[in-house]
């Protein structure tokens, strides 16, 4: 089945704490449809609370794919999420069932759409050298050198993400010109008009009222802490995963690590889990505002199910988006 053929797929993104999951599967119910997951943080195996992955409970029946898929010693990139994602997509619709995106992560959205810039080659000696000057000097450290050679990159990547600034680095020392420059490139590379997208898709985006989110978050924070999050950590930790490692650089789990540790107390620790996840909400919602065709459903105090059939009523009725 070659991708023209293809069914459009379905979207669902917004920010975290907002409900995606749960519209994911009624919509799921409603057109026979299977969920590839858009989140970097749930590809890691047993970080399961912590990173809200879906439970079979919640999956009811639906196939979710893109989780547990590496151990938390190893990586995940863009390039990999796509591979995957297309390959998954094929998949569902040689089945003859409907392709759904879910997620928070706009990067792996975004990329999934548009593809990747035309970027050199990974140095495994450079990338290495880099990761240990990471471990060795801190993030924030690499972030302060790439705001020296590359301020646009630096600005839009977070001083505490490891992986994406010493991605830029390599940029800058393989080609001597910031990363920036390629994104750049590869925007006025589709000129005026919108270029066309590697899948037709639809692209919904939950949101609600600010109140109400941050609400949901914090809850949401405290029922993680209920459910076993610090236990979690612990037979983490027990089994040999190092906290260094990239997976602990999910929300919240480096917060109950300073609690297990005695460095901060257990209150203290949610408070600081749901503040750093409000904020990141908020990286979201710029994200995906600035995607391009995306239909913003307000789903406030609706359940899943009204917000599923909403969604459900506008694929029927529209066709589907073809550029970015």
């Amino acid at each position: 089945m070659h991708r023209e053929s293809y069914p459009p797929v379905i979207i669902i993104g917004g920010p975290t704490g907002v409900g995606k999951t749960d519209v994911g599967v009624e919509l799921a119910l409603r057109c026979g449809g299977e969920i590839i997951s858009a989140d970097s943080m749930q590809v890691y195996r047993r970080f399961q609370i912590g990173t809200a992955k879906p439970t079979p409970q919640q999956c009811r029946g639906i196939p979710y794919h893109g989780i547990d898929l590496i151990e938390p010693t190893q990586t995940f990139h863009l390039g990999a999420f796509i591979e995957m994602a297309d390959r998954l997509i094929a998949e569902i619709a040689a089945r003859g069932r409907q392709p759904l995106i879910v997620g928070g992560t706009g990067l792996y959205i975004k990329g999934l759409l548009q593809g990747v810039f035309d970027s050199p080659p990974v140095d495994a000696a450079l990338r290495r050298r880099l990761l240990e000057r990471a471990k060795a000097e801190g993030a924030p450290m690499l972030h302060a050198e790439l705001a020296r050679v590359d301020p646009p990159a630096a600005a839009r990547i977070s001083p505490n993400d490891p992986v994406r600034i010493v991605r830029a680095l390599e940029v800058w020392e393989q080609t001597g010109r910031p990363i920036s420059a390629l994104w750049a490139e590869q925007r006025a590379a589709s000129g005026v008009v919108a270029a066309k997208s590697r899948h037709p898709y639809y692209l919904f985006v939950l949101y609600c009222e600010r109140a109400i989110l941050y609400e949901r978050i914090n809850r949401r924070v405290e029922a993680m802490f209920h459910a076993g999050l610090a236990d979690e950590v612990r037979q983490l930790l027990a089994a040999g995963v190092s906290p260094d490692c990239h997976a602990f650089k999910a929300l919240g789990y480096r917060h109950v690590l300073a609690w297990i540790e005695g460095r901060i107390s257990e209150g203290d620790a949610i408070a600081e889990i749901q503040k750093h996840t409000r904020h990141y909400a908020k990286r979201q919602l710029t994200w995906f505002r600035a995607m391009t065709g995306a239909q913003w459903i307000d789903v406030g105090t609706r359940g899943a199910a009204d917000v599923a059939a909403e969604i459900s009523a506008r694929v029927q009725r529209q066709p589907p988006q073809t550029h970015i």
